[in-house]
């Protein structure tokens, strides 16, 4: 029926048509993977864009922050200030007493 030929030549065409099945197949394949790290890039694009936006809010927070840090410090000294004074102030005024109360100790 067929030549040996024919049946060679049919035989290459299924190779071929194969083969360029299989490419057109990792292609589409590849595009579709490509096209989900296209739309993960353009999402990390958008973040760092929000983030460079907002840095100069996060700037300024961070500025306030070391501000009242810095102020709350002041009045923690203040504070530890005059208890030491309040503290001197009752012991000599005990000690007034002791010595009014009790002379010749």
């Amino acid at each position: 029926m067929f030549s040996l030929e024919a049946i060679i030549q049919f035989a290459t065409l299924a190779v071929t048509a194969a083969i360029g099945i299989s490419v057109l197949y990792s292609i589409f394949q590849m595009r579709a993977a490509y096209a989900a790290l296209r739309e993960k890039f353009e999402h990390v694009i958008s973040a760092v864009e929000q983030f460079s936006k907002l840095q100069p809010d996060f700037t300024s927070l961070v500025r306030s922050v070391e501000s009242d840090a810095r102020s709350l410090q002041n009045i923690a000294m203040q504070i530890e200030t005059a208890v030491c004074a309040i503290t001197s102030t009752i012991k000599k005024s005990g000690s007034r007493r002791r010595s009014i109360a009790f002379p010749q100790l």
